[in-house]
C-alpha cells in the first residue's frame, strides 16, 4: 500500500510534481480530449 501525504503549502518543486502526476492521470483516463484541450492549463 502506498503512502498518502497531505499538503497544506505547496511550493514550487511540490507544483511540478504534483502537475506531472496530474497530466499522466489525465493522459491515462481522459482519451476523448484532443491535445489542445490537455495542454491548456491553468493556475491560479
Amino acid at each position: 500500500m502506498k503512502n498518502i501525504e497531505i499538503l497544506s503549502k505547496v511550493n514550487e518543486t511540490d507544483m511540478g510534481a504534483i502537475l506531472e502526476v496530474w497530466e499522466s492521470s489525465v493522459r491515462a483516463t481522459h482519451g476523448f480530449l484532443n491535445r489542445k484541450k490537455l495542454f491548456t492549463k491553468s493556475i491560479s
